[in-house]
């Protein structure tokens, strides 16, 4: 840090640094669990968005990290601002800056995250008609999104007085209070968005309600991830303007966000199965989402009959077994089955079914997510 004479929290750096560890360590984790289940090959789309989520918590770690060590304009006594010399002047210009990236890297990786919870929700719900919903939630998250990078952008105009030292840069373009609120109001509103879908589905499991609790606590971690962003944004806007209050509590968000986000993902670190691809333990239920396991099952019958037609379908939701169809045991996995029957008759299958035999259609879809 150059030496400003104020500006200093020794325990800033070792949190700082420690938090990014932890996370990065539940990263690769999840990655390796993923390999562990399905291979590299089997990856989908939120297993990507972990490289892109790592990738961003880099960039969040260096950008916080120079911020710091370097100094930002909303540090600067208003005694100290016309008595800086020009190294310092240097540097505080330059910490400013890495300060306005990072809010970049912070509201990339809070967003990513929301989307791996979109992929992970889009596999539970094949063939259900919440699948549908998270499209819609999908198009919202990607709206907001630019909303609060628009808001980052565009919040201080001209954005070089995100930088600026003399005179004091305003509210917007120093402590940055307009990023601070619309990032939190729209975080928490997307992520109770994505909490309305599990719960429905839980209603559909077919186990005890103890098991259920477990799977809520486990698809419904979004509930820690909009305290924590509640909490920042309260001690942010109550303290004293600091860009070390506001990154703390950004860096502290994140890691709950990452924790809970993968929490699902490493469940099944903890079965025996998981280490011992042979054991015969009782794991019914337990597999790649933990305690969660979907098939839906659909039976769709279409009669055509002097000009009337009548549809009538059935789902449900049941908690698989952990055995292969071989018999071998799964190690792990999430496993939906989608069975849709559909049966077409016409007029003169009724009245002639020798002569014009019905038309039946069993389609048969397994996936192994």
């Amino acid at each position: 840090m150059a030496d400003l004479g104020f500006y200093h929290d020794k325990t800033f750096l070792p949190e700082q640094w420690a938090e990014y560890g932890v996370s990065v360590a539940i990263i690769f984790l999840r990655l390796g669990v993923r390999i562990r289940m399905v291979g590299v090959r089997g990856f989908q789309g939120d297993d990507f968005f972990a490289f892109l989520a790592l990738a961003l918590l880099t960039m969040d770690a260096v950008t916080v990290h120079f911020s710091y060590k370097l100094g930002t304009n909303l540090e600067v006594p208003p005694e100290m601002e016309n008595h800086l010399t020009p190294s310092q002047y240097s540097s505080v210009v330059a910490g400013s800056k890495y300060e306005f990236a990072a809010w970049y890297s912070y509201t990339g990786l809070i967003w990513v995250m929301k989307g791996k919870m979109l992929f992970l929700y889009k596999r539970l719900t094949i063939g259900l008609w919440q699948a549908k919903v998270i499209n819609w939630l999908a198009i919202l998250c990607a709206l907001t999104y630019a909303a609060v990078f628009l808001t980052v952008t565009l919040g201080c105009q001209p954005v070089s007085d995100n930088w600026r030292i003399y005179p004091p840069p305003s509210k917007q373009c120093g402590l940055k209070i307009q990023n601070v609120i619309v990032t939190c109001v729209l975080n928490v509103t997307t992520d109770f968005a994505l909490l309305c879908i599990p719960i429905p589905l839980l209603w559909k499991v077919k186990t005890s309600i103890q098991r259920k609790i477990v799977i809520a606590m486990f698809l419904s971690s979004g509930i820690f991830v909009i305290t924590a962003s509640i909490i920042r944004t309260t001690l942010t806007l109550g303290a004293a303007p600091s860009s070390i209050t506001v990154n703390r509590w950004g860096i502290r968000e994140t890691v709950v966000g990452v924790a809970t986000v993968n929490l699902p993902i490493l469940r099944p670190m903890f079965t025996k199965s998981f280490w011992f691809p042979g054991y015969k333990g009782s794991s019914r239920g337990h597999n790649y989402y933990g305690y969660y396991g979907g098939s839906a099952n659909y039976n769709m019958t279409a009669r055509s009959k002097k000009g009337q037609r009548s549809d009538s379908m059935t789902a449900g939701i049941n908690e698989p077994s952990h055995q292969s169809e071989d018999g071998k045991e799964d190690p792990g996995g999430v496993f939906v089955s989608t069975s849709v029957n559909v049966r077409v008759e016409s007029r003169d299958t009724v009245d002639a079914p020798r002569m014009n035999p019905s038309s039946v259609w069993e389609i048969d879809k397994k996936s192994m997510v």
